[in-house]
């Protein structure tokens, strides 16, 4: 683990080491991209990228409408993660994603059974909740719109790879990006970096026979249209040109697809360690430049890494394993799910309804793997995902329907558009923010409303959403405004359990971390855990008791239904709490 020096607290073993500021800097995203990376012939050819640097008073003037996040110390207080769970999650994770031992202790107090449940994480990320859930002998479904959470969890549940492949083709990896790097005129690793440091006593030194690089052409690998999605100074023109070499090598050398999937998110977790100039905290911000960087060596240690990570777990589990499936899916829709057994327990986080884009933390790994190659193809992402940000509104969205005759959420954006006004505030992006709200509770009405028959009758789901003050600092009660979307796609609210809280230093106020606690209805007459029914006894959905009727949505409640609001879900989990 790595130790971040103003806070003492342990980030994961990827990130940066470099001192993680408690305020941040330059570049938090508010802007739609203000500026992009120089095209790839640019960098290839040596060209500079000047930092952008906020203008005088622009930073104070960007703060002065949003909530100051609470430091690094206070915003992860209980969401540390604790060392003894580093193998494997931390291959590459989101630095303020819930950590393990919450799924561990939710998989306990919801009274999982892992004869009986499938384990489902509709907003998979960095497949926290698969992974620990199928350590502990849980059949798992995973899902998510973003490509670098999907080859993150197929790899993490990927307990089949050939591991004794794995080291041969790490060596011919490494020769041939050394060979394309000489083809440049750089070498394996900095001036002045000493070889058999940067690859160790049990890695060949890179020099003498190597593997013909054949024609190496960073520009092809990373066209100008796809280096124009990467913020500007998120990575500088040595590293990059290193990155690209060992993409260059691994979709040339590695042809087995668990083998090159591991070896991509080695890559992945090298990026944002070693290679890029970016830090996490917890927005995604801009450390200063780097001229060079160890990325060949860096590459070598993760992946040998996590081939000793591997073998480790699998020498304490018994096969055969649990099954563990993996879906690229919009979590609205979940249509991925059609004739799969049904689920029993959900613990997941979506999205909080926030000024965050969720695509800019991930977009320089995204780009350099090639997941990303155009604006039409992050065009194509942001319509996946769910509408919490002004960044991924479109024109016909039309999510908000869904909630129109919910009087809390409905109250909560009225809220929001009369600050804007009372504010005299006039920006397209501010004009969004109250839509924004119901986009996101309408969206989430879908998902709900999607999953619902695929639950066993009695499932139970934990959604871990956190409450916000990004607009206007309105106040949105993220777990109680949820609590009244979900009674209305027909689901009981057993509770909400406060997970932890962080001071906003702007208004003084706790903002919550809560875990919003769910029930699919039992049929009349049934019982809610059904005993006698294992694991691969439940017949392929199907809806099991008919009450959630076809696929699609509820008809809306009428709005005398929902006339309490978010005020009847303040109590706390009886008989669910420690």
């Amino acid at each position: 683990m790595l130790w971040c020096t103003c806070h003492q607290n342990p980030l994961p073993r990827f990130r940066s080491p470099g001192v993680l500021p408690c305020v941040l800097t330059a570049d938090r995203g508010r802007s739609r991209m203000r500026g992009v990376v120089r095209t790839t012939q640019a960098l290839v050819n040596g060209g500079n990228v000047k930092p952008s640097l906020p203008k005088s008073g622009e930073r104070v003037a960007e703060e002065s409408a949003a909530v100051a996040e609470p430091s690094v110390a206070e915003y992860v207080v209980k969401n540390r993660f604790q060392p003894a769970d580093g193998a494997v999650h931390d291959w590459y994770r989101f630095v303020l994603g819930y950590p393990p031992h919450l799924v561990r202790e939710y998989l306990r107090l919801l009274d999982a059974d892992p004869d009986r449940d499938w384990v489902f994480d509709p907003f998979c990320g960095t497949a926290t909740t698969p992974l620990e859930a199928r350590l502990r002998g849980y059949a798992t479904l995973s899902a998510d719109a973003n490509p670098i959470s999907i080859l993150a969890a197929r790899v993490k549940l990927d307990w089949d790879v050939d591991l004794e492949q794995v080291e041969p083709k790490l060596d011919e990896v490494m020769e041939y990006a050394a060979g394309c790097l000489h083809d440049l005129g750089l070498g394996p690793c900095p001036e002045g970096d000493n070889q058999l440091t940067l690859f160790g006593p049990a890695r060949p030194r890179v020099g003498g026979a190597r593997l013909p690089a054949g024609r190496f052409a960073p520009g092809e690998l990373l066209p100008a249209e796809a280096a124009a999605l990467i913020p500007r100074d998120f990575i500088s023109r040595k590293p990059l040109l290193r990155v690209l070499a060992l993409r260059s090598a691994i979709d040339t050398v590695v042809t087995q697809g668990g083998v090159r999937d591991l070896m991509l998110l080695g890559l992945a977790n090298t990026i944002v360690s070693t290679a890029g100039n970016v830090g996490f905290g917890p927005e995604v911000y801009r450390l200063p430049p780097k001229d060079d960087a160890d990325v060949l060596g860096a590459f070598a240690t993760t992946v040998s890494g996590m081939v000793a990570d591997l073998r480790m777990v699998l020498s304490r589990q018994i096969p055969p394993f649990p099954e563990a499936l993996v879906f690229q899916e919009d979590a609205r829709s979940l249509s991925a799910l059609d004739g799969r057994p049904p689920i029993g327990l959900v613990i997941t986080s979506p999205p909080y309804p926030n000024e965050k884009d969720y695509t800019r933390s991930t977009r320089l790994e995204s780009v350099l793997l090639g997941f990303l190659r155009s604006k039409s193809d992050l065009r194509a992402l942001k319509s996946r995902l769910l509408r919490s940000n002004t960044r991924n509104v479109f024109a016909g969205d039309a999510d908000d329907a869904f909630v129109a005759d919910i009087p809390s959420v409905v109250r909560v954006a009225e809220e929001i558009e009369a600050t804007r006004l009372r504010l005299g505030k006039t920006s397209g992006f501010e004009r969004q923010y109250h839509r924004v709200a119901r986009l996101y509770f309408g969206g989430m009405y879908r998902h709900l409303s999607a999953l619902l028959p695929r639950l066993r009758p009695g499932a139970r789901c934990a959604y871990v959403v956190g409450d916000q003050m990004s607009f206007f600092r309105v106040h949105i009660r993220t777990a109680h405004l949820l609590a009244d979307v979900a009674t209305k796609a027909g689901y009981k609210v057993e509770g909400i359990d406060l997970w932890r809280t962080r001071r906003s230093t702007t208004t003084g106020l706790d903002l919550e971390e809560n875990v919003l606690v769910l029930r699919r209805p039992t049929a009349r007459g049934g019982t809610s855990e059904e005993p006698g029914r294992k694991r691969d006894d439940w017949p392929h959905p199907g809806f099991p008791d008919g009450e959630a009727g076809a696929p699609g949505f509820r008809k809306p409640r009428s709005a005398d239904t929902c006339r309490q609001g978010s005020r009847r879900w303040d109590h706390r989990l009886r008989g669910v709490r420690r």
